[in-house]
């Protein structure tokens, strides 16, 4: 409802002034709408926010253009402990090492491109284990992410904050045999292909025919797509299993 109001000493409305404002009216009533749609997309934004900040995993969302969309609670806690890890100005992930940094520079570029991104270890001034980063690209649909066409999303999994889950667990979460479980919690852990394949004597091949199987029963095609889901499940559901055998 829109109310119209002028002075007393004003004259009264005339016909030419309903036409006038029967005129504005359709700009009125569009006005109106989009800011009601306005409302409810910052109300989704607001909400979304919330939810990533409760992750425990650390996000970090980037524009296509380089500044931070969003960083959460777990990645500012993570730069925060200056352990290999921290946050320019602007909010983007830096790496203090200098190889895991160029890698970190390469897969957002890849990602930018349009490309699948990947993982990079994140070595640690402390000696704990390496972060682990999953690089890969943002929901482009505005609803979600509004501006974030061709945005870059880095999730941080710190395997040193928590026990990493067995392959049991792992196992029962993604629906994989216990060896491809088994490579799932070596590459979680971020250790090297090679060197799980050695200390768990077996060869490549096997190593190989493990990850395919975690593929296939995630429906993944790489190994930064498996980290994500694997990050996912772990996150969403392994709380729920903690008190089981």
């Amino acid at each position: 409802m829109i109310g119209i109001f002028q002075s007393a000493h004003c004259r009264n409305y005339d016909d030419d002034d309903i036409v006038r404002l029967e005129r504005l009216t359709p700009h009125l009533t569009r006005a109106l709408q989009i800011r009601r749609l306005f409302l409810q997309s910052e109300a989704r934004g607001k909400a979304l926010e919330s939810v990533i900040d409760r992750n425990e995993t650390g996000m970090v969302g980037l524009r296509g253009d380089g500044p931070a969309l969003f960083v959460n609670r777990a990645a500012r806690a993570v730069a925060a402990a200056r352990d290999g890890l921290g946050l320019d100005r602007q909010g983007r992930l830096v790496a203090a090492d200098r190889a895991a940094a160029t890698r970190l520079v390469a897969l957002q570029a890849d990602v930018t491109r349009g490309g699948a991104g990947g993982l990079v270890r994140i070595p640690r001034p402390s000696g704990h284990t390496p972060y682990v980063v999953l690089v890969s690209s943002l929901p482009s649909g505005d609803d979600l992410f509004p501006n974030s066409r061709g945005g870059v999303l880095f999730v941080i999994h710190n395997p040193a904050r928590r026990p990493m889950a067995t392959e049991i667990r792992i196992a029962q979460l993604l629906h994989i045999p216990r060896g491809a479980a088994r490579v799932v919690q070596a590459i979680l852990a971020g250790q090297d292909l090679k060197d799980y394949a050695d200390r768990a004597g077996i060869s490549m091949n096997t190593v190989r025919f493990h990850l395919k199987n975690a593929f296939a029963g995630t429906d993944t095609h790489s190994q930064a797509e498996l980290v994500r889901v694997a990050l996912s499940a772990l996150n969403a559901l392994e709380p729920h299993f903690a008190d089981r055998n």
